[in-house]
């Protein structure tokens, strides 16, 4: 079966400096897909380019290192419209000044709107092509509905997503548990609370949980991210969040540069995200990095995943919970971290597989 995979991201290490999270989560995905038999044809610009020379091609299958990237060595790159059986859409919306409202010569100028909108505009005139999208985001609005034909699927991360004109099916991140499995808990951290991740939409968030804990304990909390990236945004941190350290962006591959000497993060998330029980990547990323997540009650369906002693309503929760993870010794902080990743299972990648090839073959 042949799927036509549209993304605006990496499949590899990427650009430090861009906003594509998803990157390792797609990766694995797209793995399993072609381990499945599955032929994957990607379908917008291909970003994994080095030395201007594609990274993942037949021609480059014994330079890669690891079995995932032999693996991802199978993807073919067409820029037109091929004979597809599945059109798979990691959903892009309007961005003002990118992919829209903006010059097409301008450097700030990206395709992955105007690609999409090709591509759904040509595939959905054939009913014998599903139509599948993955609304990473939540940002699907009424209106684009309307133009999805009834052989439309769409999945979210959210594990009560909002609905509009046509059902959702949960699709969580997924991880490979069997890797995670095993780690083992961060035992000589500096920082008590770390988190890999941008600003977009955290502010009320750290304002809430982070900031009284940082003041509390300054030089205990990092932040990696695009928090000082643009000058204005970056004076605001620095008044509003200033007991918290701010890092510049690294690459996904690289979290663990930050992790290691992290004991907590703590799973912040948009005001959406918390109502509709949106679960990003990030709980399976600290687990994997010997950090224990903290969830927010706010954030319905947490529980699921995550202990209830670490689950916090406010700042006080916050410093209590982990003034006692650091007097725990390390055999008790370890079985705390062994027991949340056992609670990840709805995250493996053999599972959201098992999910996606349900759903689309109703």
């Amino acid at each position: 079966m042949k799927i036509g995979y549209s993304a605006w991201g990496f499949i590899g290490d990427g650009l430090k400096d861009s906003p594509d999270g998803g990157r390792l989560t797609r990766a694995l995905f797209l793995e399993h897909l072609i381990l499945k038999g599955y032929e994957i044809i990607w379908l917008q610009e291909n970003r994994d380019i080095e030395d201007s020379s594609p990274i993942f091609t037949q021609n480059t299958v014994d330079n890669q290192k690891t079995k995932q990237r032999k693996t991802l060595c199978n993807i073919k790159y067409d820029d037109t419209f091929p004979e597809i059986d599945i059109l798979f859409l990691e959903w892009r919306w309007r961005l003002s000044g990118r992919n829209c409202v903006v010059d097409k010569n301008s450097p700030n100028y990206t395709p992955d709107l105007d690609r999409q909108i090709e591509l759904l505009n040509y595939y959905k005139k054939d009913l014998k092509v599903k139509i599948v999208i993955w609304d990473k985001d939540e940002t699907i609005t009424i209106d684009d509905e309307k133009q999805f034909n009834e052989n439309t699927i769409i999945f979210s991360p959210a594990l009560y997503p909002h609905e509009l004109i046509y059902d959702r099916t949960t699709l969580l991140f997924p991880c490979d548990l069997e890797k995670i499995k095993g780690t083992k808990a961060n035992d000589r951290t500096i920082y008590d609370i770390g988190y890999v991740g941008s600003q977009y939409e955290r502010d009320e968030q750290v304002y809430k949980y982070i900031n009284p804990f940082a003041f509390l304990f300054p030089n205990k909390v990092l932040f990696a991210g695009n928090w000082m990236k643009y000058p204005e945004k970056a004076a605001k941190n620095i008044i509003n969040f200033p007991a918290i350290k701010f890092v510049d962006r690294i690459l996904p591959k690289d979290m663990n540069k930050i992790y290691k000497s992290c004991l907590t993060c703590v799973l912040l998330c948009k005001k959406n995200y918390a109502e509709h029980g949106h679960i990003t990547q990030r709980i399976h990323e600290v687990a994997e990095n010997g950090v224990i997540g903290i969830g927010l009650r706010e954030q319905i369906g947490i529980e699921k995943f995550i202990l209830p002693e670490n689950i916090i309503t406010d700042a006080f929760d916050l410093t209590n919970r982990v003034q006692a993870l650091l007097e725990m010794k390390i055999d008790e902080r370890q079985s705390i971290l062994d027991q949340q990743i056992e609670m990840l299972e709805p995250f493996d990648v053999h599972n959201i597989i098992k999910i996606f090839e349900e759903t689309i073959n109703v």
